[in-house]
Formats: C-alpha cells, structure tokens, sequence
C-alpha cells in the first residue's frame, strides 16, 4: 500500500514518461465523478495529473489507501472539450473529453488550491498552469 505524497507523485508520473520526456504541471486531486462518492475509501480515486513538454497528458489513480487503480496517457491533441468550473466547496471542477478511437471517454477531475500535509509543493501553481493549458480545449 503506497502513501499518496509527493515521492509516489514523481515515481508514477515519471514511469509514464517516454525517453527525453519530462512532466510538468504536476497536481494532486480527485479522479472520478462526486456523485459517486462513495464511503468505502478502496471505491474513491485519487490521483495525479500532469502534462509534458512532448504535448501529453499523464493520469495516475488510486484508491485512498494507496492501491493503484490503472494509469493513462494521450496526447493533448486527443481531447474534443474540457469544462473548468467551481464545485460549492470551491475546489476546482474540470471535465475532460477524450477522441477515444470515436468514443469519448470522460476524465471528471477536481483539484483543491492546497494539499496539506503531503510533501507535494506549490500545489496551486502548478494547478494554475495546469488550468492555463486546458483552457485551450474549453469548449
């Protein structure tokens, strides 16, 4: 069972990496949809989220307790529209829609400012630039 900070963070976006790729932008956050929060902590994902300097997106995912529930990468070219908003709590909501070989497969996403206590630093920079990059696909 991996502890969700910074170090597994770095170790599971960097294994997504091709040769001379680097990620950048790097983000803690929910991965999955609210309305299907569940109270049993293996059903909840979590993850991070990070783009890279060869136009790529990486996702990794995990349940709360640190078990890995798969990983993804595409290239930004691959996304049909994304949706940035505010949850009432006011996290950061974002939905993406991914050219899937001609089906969309959605990425619902949700990002606080500040991660505390998980050695993952300038969470909301990062989370910003981040957000700068997928505005480019709003739709």
């Amino acid at each position: 069972m991996a502890k969700l900070d910074g170090n597994l963070m770095h170790a599971s976006l960097q294994a997504l990496c091709l040769p001379e790729e680097r990620y950048y932008n790097a983000v803690y956050g929910g991965l999955g949809k609210l309305s299907n929060w569940s109270t049993s902590a293996s059903n909840n994902l979590y993850g991070f989220v990070a783009v890279t300097n060869m136009h790529r997106m990486l996702v990794t995912r995990f349940t709360m307790l640190g078990v890995p529930r798969g990983t993804m990468s595409f290239p930004l070219s691959m996304i049909k529209s994304v949706k940035i908003g505010k949850t009432i709590f006011g996290q950061n909501s974002v939905k993406i829609v991914i050219d899937n070989q001609g089906k969309d497969l959605k990425l619902n996403c949700t990002f606080a400012n500040n991660v505390y206590a998980m050695g993952i630093p300038n969470q909301k920079e990062n989370l910003d630039a981040l957000l700068v990059v997928l505005r480019k696909y709003e739709r």
